[in-house]
């Protein structure tokens, strides 16, 4: 035997010590190489835990169809949070449109509920203005309150610098829609400031999960943004 020749053992030697991370690494650099080596095709084995031993080949076309399968399913929940958001853009420019068109101070109060129930589901709202001379006719959707008197009864609430959204107290509750007391079980406070006119927006809801913690605030703080500057406009 030629000395120089690798023995049966030196050779498996050798092959052991190829790497799981090596095999890797040439088969990255070598994409085509089964392209150029078909046979071997027909003699790689895969194990799969519910179809027995498949081909390669099977196994490729398996997990292309999964990775397929996935992609539709994004594919579609892109195009539902599209359609969701074209449905809330709407909402809001109807809501624009009609605050707009407001008269005074407690019409706006009152298209802002009813644009509320109409497009956003919620059940009631209020609006609180702080410490102002304005004039107007209190009602449970617009009111003049002192801030003595607001934090007394929802102290957490008055120096708010961005919308909330979850459960309140139930004296919480009684202060902001003494008319639903008994019936609101989650709700939305957004805090809002524009010239002379500085306040809360609460809209209420009889779903306790309607308005929950993690929701997003970025509508509501428009619609708060938003009825604070109808208003300022309103009172010039």
């Amino acid at each position: 035997m030629n000395n120089s020749s690798l023995s049966e053992a030196q050779i498996k030697d050798a092959e052991s010590e190829l790497s799981l991370e090596a095999v890797t690494k040439f088969f990255k650099k070598n994409p085509d190489f089964f392209e150029q080596n078909p046979r071997l095709l027909t003699e790689l084995k895969i194990p799969h835990a519910s179809q027995g031993v498949t081909s390669l080949v099977e196994r490729q076309v398996s997990l292309l169809r999964e990775h397929n399968i996935e992609l539709r399913r994004k594919m579609g929940n892109l195009m539902d949070a599209a359609r969701e958001n074209d449905q809330l853009f709407q909402k809001t420019q109807n809501l624009s449109l009609s605050l707009v068109s407001a008269e005074n101070l407690e019409d706006i109060a009152v298209k802002l509920e009813n644009s509320l129930k109409e497009e956003y589901k919620a059940d009631c709202s209020t609006i609180l203005l702080f410490d102002t001379d304005i004039q107007i006719e209190n009602s449970n959707k617009l009111r003049t309150v002192k801030c003595e008197d607001a934090i007394e009864h929802i102290p957490g609430f008055i120096k708010l610098e961005k919308a909330i959204c979850g459960h309140l107290r139930d004296s919480e509750i009684s202060y902001l829609f003494p008319d639903h007391a008994s019936s609101i079980g989650s709700a939305a406070l957004v805090p809002f400031s524009q010239g002379s006119i500085e306040g809360l927006l609460a809209i209420g809801s009889f779903d306790p999960k309607h308005f929950h913690h993690r929701m997003g605030t970025m509508f509501i703080t428009y619609i708060g943004n938003l009825v604070a500057h109808v208003m300022n406009n309103s009172i010039k």
